[in-house]
Protein backbone atom coordinates (compact mmCIF):
# COMPACT_ATOMS: atom_id res chain seq x y z
CA UNK A 1 0.00 0.00 0.00
CA UNK A 2 2.67 2.43 0.65
CA UNK A 3 4.18 2.30 -2.66
CA UNK A 4 0.74 2.54 -4.18
CA UNK A 5 1.70 6.57 -5.40
CA UNK A 6 4.32 5.00 -7.36
CA UNK A 7 2.58 2.74 -9.16
CA UNK A 8 3.23 4.03 -12.81
CA UNK A 9 -0.37 2.76 -14.22
CA UNK A 10 -1.86 4.16 -10.89
CA UNK A 11 -0.16 7.58 -11.95
CA UNK A 12 -1.92 7.25 -15.54
CA UNK A 13 -5.39 6.28 -14.12
CA UNK A 14 -5.02 9.43 -11.70
CA UNK A 15 -3.54 11.80 -14.97
CA UNK A 16 -6.68 10.91 -17.04
CA UNK A 17 -9.38 11.59 -14.31
CA UNK A 18 -7.85 15.13 -13.51
CA UNK A 19 -7.01 16.18 -17.46
CA UNK A 20 -9.12 13.89 -19.28
CA UNK A 21 -8.38 11.71 -22.12
CA UNK A 22 -5.41 12.95 -24.87
CA UNK A 23 -7.62 14.29 -27.96
CA UNK A 24 -5.77 11.74 -30.01
CA UNK A 25 -7.23 8.68 -28.59
CA UNK A 26 -9.45 6.89 -30.24
CA UNK A 27 -12.93 8.40 -30.63
CA UNK A 28 -14.47 4.92 -28.69
CA UNK A 29 -12.83 5.98 -25.55
CA UNK A 30 -14.17 9.72 -25.34
CA UNK A 31 -16.44 10.81 -23.31
CA UNK A 32 -19.60 12.75 -25.01
CA UNK A 33 -18.17 16.34 -23.53
CA UNK A 34 -14.87 15.36 -25.64
CA UNK A 35 -16.66 14.53 -28.36
CA UNK A 36 -18.33 17.74 -28.20
CA UNK A 37 -15.33 20.09 -27.64
CA UNK A 38 -13.43 17.88 -30.07
CA UNK A 39 -16.08 18.39 -32.98
CA UNK A 40 -16.45 22.45 -32.00
CA UNK A 41 -12.64 23.20 -32.41
CA UNK A 42 -12.44 20.82 -35.33
CA UNK A 43 -15.48 22.94 -37.28
CA UNK A 44 -13.74 26.50 -36.56
CA UNK A 45 -10.27 24.93 -37.45
CA UNK A 46 -12.14 24.10 -40.66
CA UNK A 47 -14.22 27.46 -41.02
CA UNK A 48 -10.91 29.20 -40.74
CA UNK A 49 -9.32 27.18 -43.31
CA UNK A 50 -12.45 28.40 -45.89
CA UNK A 51 -11.86 31.43 -44.51
CA UNK A 52 -8.22 31.46 -45.36
CA UNK A 53 -8.56 30.11 -49.16
CA UNK A 54 -11.36 32.28 -50.05
CA UNK A 55 -8.49 35.39 -48.92
CA UNK A 56 -5.79 33.97 -51.11
CA UNK A 57 -8.33 33.33 -54.11
CA UNK A 58 -9.72 36.56 -53.72
CA UNK A 59 -5.99 38.01 -54.08
CA UNK A 60 -4.49 35.96 -56.69
CA UNK A 61 -8.00 37.16 -58.47
CA UNK A 62 -6.73 40.87 -58.21
CA UNK A 63 -3.26 40.20 -58.85
CA UNK A 64 -4.32 37.88 -62.29
CA UNK A 65 -6.73 41.29 -63.27
CA UNK A 66 -3.85 43.73 -62.62
CA UNK A 67 -1.28 41.43 -64.35
CA UNK A 68 -3.43 41.78 -67.46
CA UNK A 69 -4.14 45.18 -67.23
CA UNK A 70 -0.50 45.80 -67.17
CA UNK A 71 0.21 43.17 -69.87
CA UNK A 72 -2.45 45.01 -71.90
CA UNK A 73 -0.57 48.37 -71.07
CA UNK A 74 2.77 46.96 -72.60
CA UNK A 75 1.51 45.36 -75.62
CA UNK A 76 0.32 48.96 -76.51
CA UNK A 77 3.42 50.81 -75.56
CA UNK A 78 5.25 47.95 -77.91
CA UNK A 79 2.69 47.83 -80.82
CA UNK A 80 3.80 52.02 -81.47
CA UNK A 81 0.20 52.72 -82.23
CA UNK A 82 0.08 55.08 -79.20
CA UNK A 83 1.01 58.53 -79.57
CA UNK A 84 0.72 59.80 -76.76
CA UNK A 85 2.16 57.51 -74.02
CA UNK A 86 1.72 59.22 -70.93
CA UNK A 87 -1.84 59.54 -71.51
CA UNK A 88 -1.73 55.74 -71.83
CA UNK A 89 0.30 55.51 -68.48
CA UNK A 90 -2.09 58.09 -66.57
CA UNK A 91 -4.62 55.55 -67.55
CA UNK A 92 -3.13 52.70 -66.58
CA UNK A 93 -2.07 53.65 -62.73
CA UNK A 94 -5.54 55.24 -62.29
Amino acid sequence: CSNLGANSTLQGIIARSANGVHENTSLNYQPPAALVELVRRKTAQIQSLRVGVLTSSRNLLTQAASMSDYKRFIVAIGSGEVWRVDRVDGACIE
